[in-house]
């Protein structure tokens, strides 16, 4: 891994981003796939996506506007899945379950910001 900080004296914001075990269990997943994008928009959202060796997906919604928060939106079919299929939601970032649905997930992006999300199927 590169960081282009100075690690001896990080924040504790930044030390909680370069120790994040779920993402970097993203990193480090064995089926090596790398992600794709899926989806841009006309005003920057993106949608990227990889594969996972379990047979999850991680996606993350990428907001490339400098000034207005997006709404972006992931839908299971973009993934290669059905629509109906129940899938687990969960952010990466704050290790938390977001939600269980059957269609897609979608989130309000700040500006230059992204959601990491692991999509588990039900």
């Amino acid at each position: 891994m590169l960081v282009a900080t100075d690690v001896c004296n990080l924040s504790d914001e930044k030390k909680s981003i370069l120790t994040n075990k779920e993402v970097l269990a993203v990193h480090s997943d064995p089926l090596f796939i790398a992600g794709e994008r899926v989806s841009k928009g006309a005003n920057g959202e993106q949608v990227w996506t990889r594969p996972l060796s379990n047979g999850d997906m991680t996606a993350l919604l990428f907001n490339a506007n400098n000034q207005t928060s997006l709404s972006i939106s992931v839908a299971w079919t973009d993934l290669g899945w059905q629509t109906g299929d129940m899938v687990n939601v969960r952010d990466m970032w704050a290790q938390s379950d977001l939600a269980k649905t059957t269609t897609g997930y979608t989130a309000m992006i700040a500006p230059n910001d992204v959601a990491m999300l692991r999509l588990s199927k039900a």
